[in-house]
């Protein structure tokens, strides 16, 4: 099959005329500022990672506080609070929120925000390690800029076949205007205003799985502020080197992309995708990439037909 986009063929776009709003946008002075979110579900491993990297950020700078949500871990959250106690040992002031339903990373995002108090939430995913100065470089531009979110470059690691397609194909790469002005961000690493993330209800936890729930609460966010990037707010993000693993994640994503375009009436119906890298083993990736997002979007469909025929929906 030919996975490359012909030409003539329109690629969907976001919502570009948003309802106006007013401004939320605020400056973040101080690391003191800041609590760090990180929802897990199943991976210890991913989760030991990012607290290790957190208390080694440079020159001891720390977050106020970091709160780990369990999200209905097989384990009953027994991994995660482990891993939690040893980062608390090594000095990070961090606590453990476990939950025994699975909700989805959204519902789980949002309870980690109501357990925090301060002005700024930075959320995080297990498995993403910032780099050593992160706290250092969004001070220094969020004393000169006010914002209602900063993030930055999101970049594969470790290197292998997989994420080497994933840094190739921007697959983390937030989405923007042809003027640079962010539309969203990708929660694996984004630093929210809290007052504006209150302000739009913060996640919509109809968005069960991890796909389209970040891109919905930027077009909320963006009315009130801009959500501005630096390119020294860099974290790394750890891929699993697995074809299984690649092909849940766009299905996922196909699924998202189904949710987000029916809450937002908005044709987001998978497009053929092009290797940017062309080579054959990228043209087979994308070629997976496009199978699979076609498979979750078919799923999304079938799962809002069946409610709808109980008179709900797939965001009931």
């Amino acid at each position: 099959m030919n996975y490359k986009l012909p030409a003539g063929v329109p690629r969907w776009q976001l919502p570009l005329t948003l309802p106006p709003s007013y401004s939320i946008e605020q400056h973040l002075y101080s690391a003191a500022d800041l609590t760090v979110i990180i929802p897990v579900k199943d991976d210890p491993a991913g989760l030991s990672e990012t607290l290790y990297a957190l208390n080694e950020l440079h020159a001891g700078v720390r977050p106020a506080r970091v709160i780990v949500v369990d999200d209905g871990s097989s384990d009953a959250g027994l991994g995660a609070s482990a891993e939690v106690r040893k980062a608390s040992e090594a000095g990070l002031v961090v606590e453990a929120c476990v939950q025994g339903v699975n909700r989805g990373p959204a519902a789980a995002r949002n309870r980690g925000a109501e357990l925090a108090s301060t002005q700024w939430l930075w959320f995080l995913d297990a498995g993403v390690r910032p780099d050593t100065d992160y706290l250092e470089a969004i001070t220094d531009h969020g004393h000169v800029c006010p914002a209602v979110a900063w993030t930055g470059p999101i970049t594969s690691d470790p290197t292998g076949l997989f994420a080497s397609y994933y840094t190739a194909q921007s697959t983390l790469s937030p989405p923007a205007q042809p003027d640079g002005q962010l539309d969203g961000f990708v929660t694996a690493s984004v630093v929210i205003n809290r007052a504006a993330f209150e302000a739009v209800g913060g996640f919509d936890e109809r968005f069960r799985r991890a796909a389209c729930e970040d891109l919905d609460l930027g077009l909320r966010l963006r009315p009130h502020g801009k959500i501005r990037y630096a390119a020294d707010l860099l974290v790394r993000h750890r891929f699993r080197e697995d074809e299984q693993d690649f092909r849940r994640r766009f299905r996922r994503y196909g699924f998202g992309f189904f949710q987000f375009g029916a809450k937002w009436q908005q044709n987001m119906e998978p497009w053929p995708v092009v290797a940017r890298i062309d080579d054959p083993v990228h043209r087979q990736l994308a070629g997976m990439q496009y199978e699979e997002l076609w498979n979750g979007w078919r799923e999304a469909q079938a799962v809002d037909e069946a409610a709808k025929s109980e008179g709900a929906g797939l965001l009931s």
